[in-house]
């Protein structure tokens, strides 16, 4: 693990501990999504693992984020699971998206002014998975 990628990890228990466990039993017994939290996770350095720095990212590899993911997931594995993905649209975004597109959503989406998700119906004869920027 590199130092960078440590440290990532430490504020990853940092913010389990001081954001996640306090909230997690009020946000998964509630239909709104804890948004303070993940603003907490942008200041943290949390929203824009796969990044390149010159996007506001962090510039890690695939593997080196999930440790990040299992610290958050000790305590909510849903919240976890909602910065995974939208780590991976961001990442989706800064590395593959045309240029107006990334220079519009990379800095919002690493920054944490937006929020990123995956879409998957589940009841369609045809799957077919859409990214939202919010």
């Amino acid at each position: 693990m590199s130092d960078k990628s440590a440290e990532i990890v430490q504020a990853a228990a940092r913010h389990t501990e001081s954001v996640v466990l306090p909230g997690v039993a009020t946000w998964e017994s509630s239909t709104e999504y804890p948004r303070d939290a993940a603003s907490a996770a942008a200041r943290d350095g949390l929203l824009g693992l796969y990044c390149p720095p010159d996007q506001g990212g962090q510039g890690l590899s695939f593997a080196e984020g999930i440790p990040v993911f299992e610290e958050l997931a000790k305590a909510g594995g849903l919240y976890a699971f909602s910065l995974s993905m939208h780590n991976i649209v961001t990442y989706a975004i800064c590395g593959f998206a045309a240029p107006p597109l990334r220079a519009h959503w990379a800095p919002r989406l690493t920054a944490g002014a937006s929020l990123a998700t995956r879409f998957i119906p589940s009841n369609s004869a045809l799957t077919i998975s859409r990214s939202y920027c919010l």
